[in-house]
């Protein structure tokens, strides 16, 4: 039984000595990569085909809409504005997704170096603090530009569906304007 006693007592007394000095630190980083995972989901749950094709339908649109040389009038550029008040948010998350995707991988990288250097004992708590400050600014910084990005961008590209119809009548009546005006 002594034993027993004794093998127990130094069983314990190895995993406690195992136990890393920067848990709770490890935690932070896991919980931050974890927001990182979170946003990369949100990013990819996009329909990247819907985005790409609505983006080039406006560019379409617009050319048409250019190739007229009409003045527009103010009721027609409000109206212009309405339909395509989604356009710099399309452009800009189909211009900007490879490079957030980029960023993503980037943060995860830079977390995971983090967290092996707190595990293999090579960091101390001062320089923790510093790194984490500055990936936790990063990931914070990220998410906000692609939730500005991504948050109701369905609606977006719905309410540009439901439009396209008045946006095919606008051109049509544009051209038959500039038609009854070269005549």
């Amino acid at each position: 039984m002594k034993k027993f006693i004794l093998l127990s007592l130094i069983i314990g007394l190895g995993f406690s000595s195992c136990k890393n000095a920067f848990e709770k630190e490890i935690s932070e980083v896991e919980n931050l990569l974890t927001d990182v995972n979170e946003i990369e989901k949100s990013l990819l749950a996009v329909d990247t085909a819907k985005v790409f094709s609505t983006k080039r339908q406006m560019e379409k649109d617009l050319q048409e809409i250019n190739k007229i040389k009409d003045t527009l009038t103010r009721e027609e550029a409000f109206r212009i504005d309405e339909l395509f008040s989604s356009k710099k948010r399309i452009f800009k998350l189909s211009e900007k997704y490879a490079d957030f995707l980029g960023q993503i991988d980037f943060s995860k990288k830079q977390l995971m170096n983090l967290k092996q250097d707190l595990e293999n004992g090579l960091m101390t708590k001062e320089d923790f603090a510093k790194n984490f400050s500055v990936e936790q600014t990063s990931v914070t910084e990220l998410k906000n530009k692609i939730g500005k990005r991504v948050d109701g961008l369905d609606v977006e590209l719905e309410k540009f569906r439901l439009f396209r119809p008045d946006i095919e009548e606008f051109i049509a009546n544009r051209k038959s304007k500039a038609t009854r005006i070269e005549k």
